[in-house]
């Protein structure tokens, strides 16, 4: 505003200094951070018991492989078609990533592909059908997913 020295008035500071008018505010409100982590076992108990009830219900289904002559979305509908699984949202549970099937299926709507290793109760339950290659589900099934 004016120098601090010389002029007979007092110290001036600065002209965004919270006592002068159309200065900053003293104490301004900052955004805050309200996630949370839910802890890791509790993560994994909630998987299992998705699994478990998804099993129950008879929404989940054991398939050996899906054998596809060509990377293209006509075979996955097909086989989604005569499996009964047309029209409803499914998720194809993998070993590891299979590029092929994610392309395949991509295009389908409600039609996901994940590995096991990216599974949880949220994208299980998001899902009407889950169909576990069998590589997967021994995976599932010897270790906690």
């Amino acid at each position: 505003m004016y120098r601090q020295k010389g002029t007979g008035r007092a110290r001036a500071g600065h002209k965004q200094s919270p006592v002068r008018v159309g200065g900053g505010h003293a104490f301004a409100k900052r955004p805050k951070d309200w996630s949370y982590a839910l802890p890791r076992k509790a993560l994994r108990v909630a998987t299992r018991m998705a699994l478990r009830l998804k099993a129950e219900a008879g929404e989940l289904s054991v398939v050996e492989s899906v054998d596809l002559p060509e990377v293209r979305t006509k075979y996955v509908a097909a086989a989604l078609e005569s499996g009964g699984f047309a029209g409803q949202s499914c998720l194809f549970v993998t070993e590891g990533i299979d590029a092929d099937l994610v392309r395949a299926a991509r295009n389908i709507p409600k039609v996901s592909v994940l590995p096991r290793t990216d599974l949880n109760a949220d994208v299980l339950m998001r899902h009407r059908n889950i169909l576990v290659m069998s590589g997967a589900m021994s995976a599932l099934s010897g270790s906690d997913a």
